[in-house]
């Protein structure tokens, strides 16, 4: 049976023989409770009529809502051993490297690289050095070499593309497999689009960048290279613009201004009052609300229930929340793709030849014909398989 650790939102889970465990994650529990402590050491300044006579009570209001509502997401994980794992990180400003031994309970982490100026991503580790992207902005990213002996860092891609999901091959040390594309931008320089994910490799040795696989129609994402050379990565379509309903939207522009002006003036009344309109809206950052139809899941937007609807009718009781044309391919070597599993938005194989992934809402093992259940999960977007 395989070992494996999977994310559930903000914590680790590993699977061992029909049975999981959970571990919270140390760097991110700290800083939930630092944020707590900041904003209460201040309620006091702002709070009661004398604060909203000063007009500081609307000014606390957004900096406690942004303390709040905390932007957070485990990037990559990677099995080292049957106690050691890296993971890798970010937190609203700061993103994160950090280790973690799965059977210590104090002092459990180890920081391997953090910045609050640049977004970093990736845990795939071989031997002493990590391949993880490096960014400064929203855009752009760079295939990054980060060496735990010299505790420091080299880009070995340039240009103004966005790689992404590092992961060094299984059966060659020297070649790092990642995904990129390319920003689109218009004659000022401002950017339009992105193009279509493609795979590439980098060769750590000749420091060559070869491009593997590109499709006009798909992105192809998270690849991965096994023991035996085949390479796999998750395809997912290109939206299509032609299909936006151009009539609807120029019928909604009124119900959208009619819209943001009542959030507005909910909100001034929010900030001298505490509560909204209605009892439900007082405090959405308190309350932490939520829309659960609605998540963000490898920068594009899912509504949950809608697919689970759907892939209801294909997968019955295995059905997930990832559309099911995220699907798990194989590129052949007579230049054809197999699709081995859909609905699908993380995933590894392990030594046998199975693969562990994840729809969402279940992990699953399946060889690509037969399919079971291993354990559900509220959001998994990350698998590693102890090999």
């Amino acid at each position: 049976m395989s070992k494996f650790i999977f994310n559930d939102g903000m914590k680790i889970v590993k699977y061992d023989e029909g049975k999981t465990t959970e571990y919270s994650l140390d760097f991110f529990d700290r800083y939930i409770e630092t944020s707590i402590r900041e904003t209460e050491k201040d309620a006091w300044k702002h709070s009661g009529a004398g604060a909203q006579f000063r007009g500081d009570a609307i000014e606390h209001l957004r900096n406690s809502q942004a303390n709040e509502i905390i932007r957070s997401e485990i990037t990559s994980l990677q099995f080292l051993d049957e106690n050691n794992i890296n993971y890798s990180l970010f937190i609203n400003d700061i993103s994160a490297i950090y280790g973690k031994n799965l059977q210590s309970k104090q002092s459990s982490e180890s920081h391997i690289l953090h910045d609050n100026s640049l977004i970093i991503k990736g845990a795939s580790q071989k031997n002493e050095n990590i391949a993880l992207t490096i960014s400064k902005d929203a855009l752009i990213s760079h295939l990054a070499i980060f060496s735990k002996k010299d505790n420091d860092f080299i880009e070995v891609t340039a240009g103004d593309s966005c790689d992404e999901y590092p992961s060094y091959s299984e059966s060659d040390d020297g070649v790092i497999l990642f995904s990129s594309k390319g920003v689109g931008r218009d004659y000022n320089g401002n950017f339009v689009e992105y193009s279509p994910s493609s795979i590439f490799t980098y060769n750590v040795y000749a420091g060559e960048v070869e491009e593997l696989f590109a499709s006009e129609n798909y992105s192809f994402i998270k690849p991965k290279q096994n023991k035996n050379g085949e390479i796999f990565a998750i395809r997912k379509p290109i939206k299509d613009k032609n299909n936006d309903n151009l009539f609807l939207n120029i019928l909604l522009i009124p119900f959208r201004l009619v819209k943001a002006i009542y959030y507005m003036f909910e909100s001034f009344t929010k900030a001298y009052t505490g509560k909204g309109f209605t009892e439900k809206s007082s405090n959405p950052a308190k309350n932490n609300e939520k829309n659960p139809k609605q998540i963000f899941i490898e920068g594009n937007l899912i509504y949950a229930d809608k697919e689970y609807k759907l892939n209801k009718k294909h997968s019955g009781d295995f059905a997930g929340i990832i559309p099911r044309n995220y699907e798990l391919v194989k590129f052949l070597k007579n230049g054809e793709i197999e699709v081995i599993c859909k609905g699908v938005i993380a995933y590894d194989f392990d030594n046998d030849g199975n693969f562990i992934v994840s729809n969402g809402k279940y992990i699953l093992k399946t060889d690509g014909k037969k399919t079971e259940k291993l354990t559900e999960c509220k959001l998994a977007t990350t698998i590693s398989v102890l090999k």
